[in-house]
């Protein structure tokens, strides 16, 4: 019975689509007001209001139409185009009110309407009900666009701002084309329900922003292309602030921007579709899910990346607690930039095994994820520019910071790397010993815990290198750089130790003393005491993984238990721990 009734239901509404298709583009007054038709095609569109004299609405001519409520307005026209795609587009918009139904096929072929399904030029109809924020569907009556081959841009923003519209016309082509749905719907705050769309293959732009701000829309439709094209689905349902299950998404061959931003600030999507692409394109799951409600996501399987690929994938998630597994060992330029930056839950990081850096590889990846508590381990030993700056900027419950093994340094590699972390109190050596521009700007900025700054070893100095590097790292109280050649880059220390401790030890190379500002912008804090060593002879760095088996002595003779950076006696020698 159960699927009787289903029948019958379907065979109802195939009857009332067939009716429609019969009827020419009609508007139907709910209340007293004005209909305004703006004609920008080739030639004229005639009307009949309640099928009285037809009246002319010439090429390039506004035409406003007085109606009452109840009254119908039919449209009329041969025109191939109503747009001529740059905006110079016809439309419709009422002050009142009113209904829209019936097959708007009328206005490219005012007689044989009723079978024409072919659209000829491009932007056939582009914009034209846009910003018509009181048109309304009909309870019985249904709008009919019967193509079943689309072109370049026919129905790009046709409905754009149709905020009172909730029903969408079927759209039965099989193909797509070049923007040819492009922003169709966005704005449309009252659509629950996406038409079908079953083709297979997608072109540059096709759904393009196609529902983006439908607030109400609860249901899409299936999406089984598996030959994806250039921004095809970016921004597809942006702001679907309702939507709560994402269609599936087959394809795993990957096109430029493919699924940028797709569900962006879709606020209720708590779960996301599996991902199974091996081949990815540059920028093809930026933004994809930002600020969704995800809790958990799908495997990333991809070893070969591109070029923003996931870069800010999952920006702000707060439901997100894990993420996937990361296998790609070698990096690209910005394909990680920002992937969970602000998922204020996220408390486990994955294994990022790269050896090989790119530029901005990791820049933000961590930033603001205020819950994640050990960084990932970071083998790479070669940097790339700014492949670390902002990594863990703001993750306030981070306690310790990563080995960094890296000898070769890039400008700004380590820029920013965890600005904030308040939390932050053990740190390793910084064991290059040859600079590069900016590499360690900002690092440690507002790192209001760290007691001990790692081992500074590079004997010269470069420009920015160390600049803010400890602004405002109010415990800070112990630092040792051997620098001995200023190179005259002073901006490499401009503001480094600003807002640190008023007390503590500065430990430099031998007979750096005379050379080293005391206090300013560029020296060390005026009332922190001063111990020289002899970085070549005296000083044989440790990694503090890994004590020596014999006692360590501090400098009056006093056996210790090193807890801080610093200079100790072990095996008659000097330690710089």
């Amino acid at each position: 019975m159960k699927n009787l009734s289903f029948i019958f239901a379907l065979f109802c509404m195939a009857l009332r689509l067939s009716a429609q298709v019969d009827k020419p583009l009609t508007l139907e007054a709910i209340e007293n007001g004005t209909i305004t038709f703006t004609n920008k095609a080739w030639f004229s569109v005639t009307y009949r209001i309640d099928g009285g004299e037809a009246q002319t609405i010439d090429a390039e001519q506004q035409k406003e139409i007085a109606v009452s409520s109840g009254q119908k307005v039919t449209f009329f026209g041969d025109n191939p185009e109503y747009s001529d795609g740059n905006y110079n587009s016809s439309n419709i918009r009422g002050n009142a009110p009113f209904y829209v139904y019936g097959n708007v096929m009328s206005l490219v072929n005012s007689k044989e309407y009723a079978t024409a399904k072919t659209l000829v030029q491009g932007w056939v109809f582009a914009h034209l009900f846009e910003g018509a924020s009181t048109l309304m569907s009909h309870p019985n009556n249904e709008l009919v666009l019967p193509a079943t081959t689309v072109t370049d841009g026919c129905y790009e923003f046709m409905f754009n701002g149709c905020k009172s519209m909730t029903r969408a016309p079927k759209l039965p082509a099989t193909n797509v084309a070049h923007s040819c749905y492009r922003s169709m719907f966005a704005g449309c705050e009252k659509l629950a329900t996406a038409p079908e769309l079953p083709a297979m293959s997608m072109e540059e732009e096709c759904y393009y922003s196609m529902f983006s701000g439908c607030l109400s829309l609860t249901t899409v439709p299936k999406l089984p292309a598996t030959n994806l094209a250039t921004r095809c689905y970016e921004h597809m349902f942006h702001g679907c602030q309702s939507l709560t299950i994402a269609p599936e998404l087959p394809a795993t061959t990957m096109a430029m921007a493919c699924y940028y931003a797709m569900f962006a600030d879709c606020y209720s999507l708590a779960v996301a579709p599996k991902l199974p692409a091996t081949t990815l394109a540059t920028g093809c799951y930026e933004y994809m899910f930002q600020q969704c409600a995800v809790t958990e996501v799908p495997a990333l399987p991809a070893t070969a990346l591109a070029n923003e690929c996931y870069a800010s994938m999952f920006i702000s998630c707060p439901n997100l607690t894990v993420a996937p597994q990361l296998p790609a060992t070698k990096m690209v330029e910005n394909c990680y930039w920002s992937m969970f930056s602000g998922c204020t839950a996220l408390t486990k990081a994955p294994v990022l095994p790269a050896t090989t850096l790119a530029e901005n590889c990791y820049n933000g990846m961590f930033g603001g994820c205020t819950k994640l508590t050990q960084a990932p381990q970071l083998p790479a030993t070669e940097m790339a520019v700014c492949c670390y700056a902002n990594m863990f900027m703001g993750c306030t419950a981070l306690t310790e910071m990563p080995q960094l093994p890296s000898t070769s340094l890039a400008e700004d590699c380590y820029n920013s790397m965890f600005w904030g972390c308040s939390a932050l109190t053990k740190v390793h050596q910084l064991p290059a010993t040859t600079l590069a521009q900016g590499c360690y700007r900002d690092m440690f900025h507002e790192c209001i815990s760290l007691p001990t700054a790692p081992l500074l070893p590079a004997p010269k100095l470069v420009d920015f290198c160390y600049e803010r590097m400890f602004y405002g790292c109010s415990s800070l109280s112990n630092v040792t750089c051997l620098i001995t050649d200023f190179n005259d880059a002073w901006w490499g220390l401009d503001y480094w130790l600003q807002g640190v401790s008023p007390k503590g030890t500065f430990i430099m190379a031998k007979g750096m003393q005379s050379q080293w500002p005391v206090g300013g912008e560029f020296g060390f804090p005026a009332g922190w005491t001063i111990e020289e060593t002899d970085a070549e002879t005296d000083i044989q760095a440790i990694d503090d993984r890994r004590p020596m088996s014999a006692p360590y002595y501090d400098l009056q003779g006093r056996r210790v238990k090193p807890s801080t950076h610093g200079i100790y006696i072990n095996n008659g020698k000097k330690i710089l721990y």
